[in-house]
């Protein structure tokens, strides 16, 4: 059996995702526009402090670089975005999930494959129109972009679209064991978006600190993309960069199966 009769059964979770999302895309977009809010104090706040600094450049970064990374970190964000650790979440508060486990499918397979469907909407819908708006911005600023750079940037960023997804079930997971995981959620979510470069490049840390945060998981989600999309990375590095990411989807597959056989037996159902 070829592997896309094997998984052609999952794309229909997908497509039900993708509508869901569709059906409600105000939530959607409610959410975005807050984060646009943020992104845009960000935005002011290193142009405030490119401003009064003597230095033009910070770490390897100019002004019209910094507000790009600000802008395109975002749009990366919102294409990277996963919905595993909610998926799984609701449905063990539910009670649903004991429905789902019955089924005879791979529950991660069916996780992933719905998490998908918000990615294609996330891209079609979200990423799309943001890539164009800050490349025009870019090119009006600047700074070229090239073929390569996009081509690289993005296999890179589906790459951290796969890595984020991987950890984003394996945090779902916890609530086989504590119920409800909202709070921790939120402060790993913080931290997630400290160490990954989403609020600040990671060479503006301590270079050991930065050494340590480039070599976790989190920095192949945002980071990376990023500097290969500003072209701080020659074809070379973006392409060894590509190579650590896909040997931490590797790594996050594995994991994901690990933590699924030492939770799946201390899952308590609720509901009914």
């Amino acid at each position: 059996m070829s592997i896309w009769e094997k998984n052609k059964i999952y794309l229909a979770f997908s497509i039900g995702s993708l509508k869901r999302s569709m059906a409600y895309k105000a939530n959607i977009y409610m959410g975005t526009i807050g984060n646009i809010l943020i992104v845009s104090v960000t935005f002011f706040l290193w142009k405030a402090i490119y401003s009064s600094s003597s230095k033009s450049v910070m770490n390897g970064f100019n002004i019209n670089d910094m507000l790009v990374y600000v802008m395109i970190t975002f749009v990366i964000s919102l294409i990277t975005f996963s919905d595993c650790k909610f998926i799984v979440g609701d449905e063990v508060r539910d009670g649903s999930i004991a429905m789902e486990l019955i089924k005879p499918i791979n529950y991660r397979k069916r996780v992933m494959f719905m998490n998908f469907g918000v990615f294609m909407y996330n891209f079609i819908f979200l990423f799309l129109p943001g890539f164009i708006i800050v490349t025009a911005y870019s090119f009006y600023k600047g700074i070229h972009i090239g073929i390569m750079q996009i081509i690289l940037f993005s296999v890179s960023i589906f790459l951290g679209f796969l890595i984020n997804t991987y950890y984003s079930y394996m945090f779902g997971l916890l609530s086989f064991k504590f119920y409800n995981i909202w709070g921790i959620s939120q402060i790993a979510q913080a931290i997630v978006m400290l160490i990954s470069g989403s609020l600040i490049p990671l060479t503006f840390f301590p270079s050991i600190i930065a050494q340590i945060f480039s070599i976790l998981p989190f920095s192949s989600i945002i980071y990376t993309p990023a500097m290969i999309y500003l072209g701080k990375y020659s074809t070379f590095d973006s392409i060894k960069a590509i190579i650590i990411q896909l040997i931490w989807v590797f790594i996050m597959s594995v994991l994901s199966k690990l933590v699924w056989n030492r939770l799946a037996y201390k899952l308590t159902i609720q509901g009914g």
